[in-house]
């Protein structure tokens, strides 16, 4: 069953005035000639999520959906020791099939954006370590956004740095994120839009704690077009200090969203729903509920606190005041319904289950556009799937003594 929403009674209304473009939520934004705007009232809330995980057979569910599984790897990228540094991969952040036909592959040991033939034969390698443009201190999203370019989204700094497949640098482009000075949270693209989560504002605490977050969308230039309004965030950690500190995968409560051409898809908090919204942030519909939040044992919480991976640089003592932080102010109880979201060249969502620390398998669960459930994918846990499409998929392989390479699988079925 497909949960259906209609119009808006408040329907939004997008203005221009100025050379500057407003959105007029529930809650609207005065202007008057080409004066200042008054301060805008606080955005409408999107989503509202808030309680106890629906109680569902998230394996029944499983069950009755066509189950498909890896084909034979039609073609692996790197090794251990070669001869070439290029084969060699360190902490991939993204791998992903081109329109050309080639792989591109974010490595974040490097920190170089390399790009393979369809046979696995080096071509080039885009970016370095640095602040300025075409520079990299920490990759975000890695994606073909137009279908033809390479967008890289460096962390620090929250700047996109698009390069055509030749290895020219085509040009920069720096996000807006809400908060003055701010990057984004979170950003996804499709064609030359951004779809941007912003930070909460709010009171940061020590321990865990929760803010609304912004969620728009943002033009080719990284302009603000379209503020969409307020989503539950995720959940954070706070320091004595009061400054925030972050797992790289914190459980607990986050959001999983992706960007298609005329929708964007959400998932916050412990809903076990994928709710669907247009470009102006109306709803349109809610997949039926598949996989809610999962509480957790003590015995997966000590599994997944002695693997603990955080933002930024991973040396051991830097992970241990997380753990101990961790330990000491209590540990989110609740894993997450999804670990990521993507969408493919059908506009089909693929949607990952949250992997527990116990786990032998990944689950992936595939949605038509308009909210149905209509397959899912099983997956070794050494495989981490980066990119999909209806026939196959991109995933990074990791081996068991470390060593992480590319390979392209076909899909077939059970």
């Amino acid at each position: 069953m497909v949960t259906r929403y209609g119009p808006s009674d408040n329907a939004s209304l997008l203005i221009s005035t100025c050379g500057w473009t407003f959105l007029t939520l529930a809650v609207g934004i005065a202007v008057t000639g080409c004066s200042e705007p008054e301060t805008p009232e606080e955005p409408r809330l999107l989503l509202d999520v808030s309680g106890e995980p629906a109680t569902v057979d998230a394996a029944s569910k499983m069950d009755a959906l066509p189950t498909w599984h890896l084909g034979d790897q039609a073609l692996v990228i790197g090794e251990a020791e070669a001869a070439s540094e290029h084969m060699v991969f360190s902490r991939i952040a993204a791998a992903l099939e081109l329109a050309s036909g080639n792989i591109l592959v974010a490595d974040g040991g490097s920190l170089e954006l390399r790009l393979y033939s369809p046979s696995g034969r080096f071509i080039r390698s885009m970016g370095r370590v640095g602040d300025g443009p075409g520079e990299f201190r920490a990759f975000g999203f890695v994606s073909q956004c137009d279908g033809k370019d390479i967008y890289a989204l460096n962390l620090h700094g929250s700047y996109v740095n698009i390069f055509h497949e030749n290895g020219e640098l085509r040009e920069t482009v720096r996000l807006n994120g809400f908060i003055q000075g701010a990057p984004p949270l979170e950003t996804r693209c499709f064609n030359d839009q951004y779809l941007n989560l912003g930070w909460g504002q709010g009171p940061t605490i020590p321990g865990p704690f929760r803010v609304p977050s912004r969620i728009g969308l943002a033009s080719a230039d990284g302009t603000l077009e379209r503020l969409f309004g307020l989503i539950p965030g995720p959940e954070r950690f706070g320091a004595e200090d009061g400054s925030p500190a972050f797992a790289e995968r914190p459980l607990g409560q986050r959001v999983s969203f992706a960007l298609g051409s005329d929708r964007f898809f959400v998932n916050v908090g412990l809903d076990a729903q994928v709710h669907i919204l247009d470009l102006y942030g109306n709803h349109l519909g809610a997949s039926d509920p598949a996989f809610p939040g999962r509480r957790l044992g003590q015995d997966e919480i000590d599994q997944y606190l002695s693997e603990l991976r955080v933002v930024g640089p991973q040396n051991p003592e830097r992970i241990r005041q997380y753990q101990r932080a961790w330990r000491e102010r209590g540990f989110p109880e609740w894993a997450p319904p999804f670990a990521q979201f993507r969408v493919d060249n059908q506009g089909q969502l693929w949607a990952e289950v949250f992997p527990l620390p116990t786990a032998t398998e990944r689950h992936w669960l595939v949605m038509s556009p308009s909210g149905e459930w209509t397959m899912a994918l099983v997956v070794p846990d050494s495989v981490r799937v980066t990119d999909v499409d209806s026939k196959r998929v991109v995933a990074v392989v990791t081996d068991l003594i470390g060593v992480e390479r590319v390979a392209v699988y076909p899909l077939r079925p059970h």
